[in-house]
């Protein structure tokens, strides 16, 4: 059976690929239309490898220490530690397509206007990659196909529906070592009022997010990396302090396009628009395990990095489609490093 034969506007659309993969652009479309992602990419919380359906992480609590000092007569404890338990992460794919057909595009057509139509269209399918990434991002994890969310992998309560959803395939209702922080872990109850709770709800959550930071993170390892909130809590954070305490200005921030208000000096508070994020301020750590795993972060797969599809003759048809996908997942192996404050007025 001969092989189906590719007309040239097909063989001339494949051709543009490699300019627009050159470019190095595909990927910086989706991070500058989101300040949290672009945090993450700023502080190297994205990482890409080929991870295939899913990616393990083997040590995620650590075992009760038996080192003590001892006499002569005694022995050493050998009673089971803290159980260890992997968490594993199913990637989700996210997709869009391009297409053309040739009352846009024909033979007839330039190399530029070739160009200019797969430009376009690159673009278009990229700002749709992006808007529906940014709702991922911050979802409440029941939209099952989607990435598990910010609201859902780090919930209001985590002990309790609806929030208890599995991260990793682990129960944190069931598991406390896999619970985050959160308002009543902080002693501050279901509403933090900013005006007069404001200044101890930061310092408590803040430190209580260090302390449980894993005991191989060290220094700055164990701090908080970004506080994460929507416009008018980041508001009624500058509305409690002076304001020329707040405003410093740095290159990490002064590249990211916008400014941000920062925290105990170095931590930037970091402003989103989504619903879900409402009333809350999230405290992550961004940190890295000793095999460069973020604590948090943006877990892409190498082989479906913002990668463009190759612009296929649909049979029978005068249409070409092009796909454009990624494939990864939001998390990281340590819950009790992050926490969110929520009922913030």
């Amino acid at each position: 059976m001969p092989l189906p034969e590719i007309d040239n506007v097909t063989l001339r659309l494949n051709a543009t690929r490699t300019k627009i993969m050159n470019r190095g652009d595909l990927a910086d479309q989706v991070y500058v239309k989101n300040y949290f992602f672009e945090a993450l990419k700023e502080h190297k919380a994205i990482k890409v490898g080929e991870f295939g359906k899913g990616a393990e992480f083997d040590l995620l609590v650590e075992g009760n220490t038996t080192a003590k000092w001892m006499n002569r007569y005694e022995k050493y404890n050998t009673t089971p530690g803290t159980e260890t338990r992997a968490a594993i992460y199913e990637l989700k794919k996210l997709g869009a397509t391009a297409v053309g057909d040739k009352d846009t595009i024909n033979e007839n057509d330039s190399d530029e206007q070739v160009w200019d139509f797969v430009q376009e269209k690159t673009n278009n399918a990229m700002s749709e990659i992006a808007e529906t990434l940014e709702t991922g991002l911050h979802n409440t994890g029941t939209d099952v196909k989607a990435v598990l969310g910010l609201r859902a992998h780090v919930a209001d309560d985590p002990t309790a529906n609806p929030s208890a959803y599995n991260v990793g395939g682990l129960s944190r209702a069931a598991l406390s070592f896999w619970r985050n922080q959160y308002n009543t872990t902080a002693g501050l109850g279901a509403t933090v009022n900013f005006s007069v709770d404001g200044r101890a709800a930061l310092r408590s959550m803040f430190t209580i997010c260090k302390r449980n930071a894993p005991k191989q993170a060290a220094g700055k390892d164990k701090e908080i990396s970004i506080i994460y909130g929507d416009w008018d809590v980041v508001n009624l954070y500058e509305g409690i302090h002076d304001s020329n305490d707040l405003h410093v200005r740095s290159d990490s921030t002064a590249g990211s396009g916008y400014e941000h208000l920062v925290y105990r000096r170095t931590i930037p508070l970091i402003p989103g628009d989504n619903a879900n994020i409402d009333g809350r301020l999230y405290f992550l750590n961004l940190s890295k395990d000793a095999k460069g795993n973020p604590f948090f972060g943006f877990y892409i797969d190498s082989r479906s990095n913002f990668s463009l599809g190759e612009w296929m003759k649909v049979p029978d048809q005068p249409i070409y489609v092009q796909q454009i996908d990624v494939r990864g997942f939001l998390g990281g192996p340590y819950q009790k490093t992050h926490g969110v404050m929520y009922g913030i007025s």
